[in-house]
């Protein structure tokens, strides 16, 4: 049942951890800030969201207007890139949550980077990724596919779970309790744990050049090492933002 769980949290949160943290956090959208007064957001997603109940709030539209680049999990531009990972059999696995979705929440489901790009669109800001289809494969391919399958109502009840803690911009509740207890400590490190860390010195990369606004599944926010955490311990003012 824990595996096939996983992939329902990998779409709503991987595709679109941790305990002790010692300052818990809730929201979606942060602030960073370096040293030499370089800013930066860190913009929690839910990939796939029934806009009828979710809205990206206006503070981070606003955020993501005064940046230079958006940077999410995947470069979603990168026709090739993607190409590659959608045909991929640990993605095709996520089918049948998607049918599932699509069927309850219609027209309303949306693509929350989706939705991003388009502003970025607008605004002449450039697109770009944290990671490529191969990297992303990498992990996948180290975590078995599912075994037992979820029943439709299951499905419902965890994505309805997932939408509700998303509402609540509750990304340590996530991080310290959810993931753990629906996906295993194991997945969760290669699937989250070992990402951030992977995605550090992008991150602080694109820091260094530009103005970003680094838009990922909010599952890696919170917790010790949730990226929050890991941008304070190198040095940087990580702070709720309300415009």
């Amino acid at each position: 049942m824990k595996k096939e769980l996983l992939y329902t949290f990998l779409l709503l949160f991987l595709l679109s951890a941790c305990t002790g943290n010692p300052e818990p956090a809730s929201g979606l959208l942060w602030k960073i800030t370096a040293d030499d007064g370089r800013e930066a957001f860190l913009f929690g997603t839910m990939h796939e969201y029934p806009s009828d109940q979710i809205e990206i709030s206006g503070d981070a539209i606003a955020a993501l207007e005064t940046c230079s680049v958006l940077a999410t999990e995947l470069n979603l531009r990168d026709k090739e890139d993607q190409a590659l990972f959608r045909k991929h059999n640990k993605f095709q696995t996520g089918a049948k949550t998607r049918q599932v979705l699509l069927k309850k929440y219609g027209a309303s489901l949306k693509s929350m980077e989706g939705t991003l790009m388009q502003v970025a669109d607008r605004h002449h800001i450039r697109i770009t990724g944290l990671e490529t289809a191969m990297e992303v494969l990498g992990v996948l391919e180290q975590i078995p596919l599912p075994t037992e399958g979820l029943t439709d109502e299951q499905i419902l009840t965890q994505a309805q779970q997932l939408i509700e803690l998303y509402r609540g911009g509750e990304i340590d509740i996530v991080a310290n309790e959810m993931l753990d207890k629906e996906i295993g400590s194991e997945a969760r490190s290669l699937l989250v744990d070992q990402r951030n860390l992977n995605w550090l010195d992008d991150i602080e990369n694109l820091i260094r050049q530009e103005r970003p606004f680094i838009a990922v599944g909010m599952g890696h926010l919170g917790g010790e090492k949730g990226l929050i955490h890991l941008l304070r311990q190198k040095g940087y003012t990580v702070e709720p933002f309300r415009n």
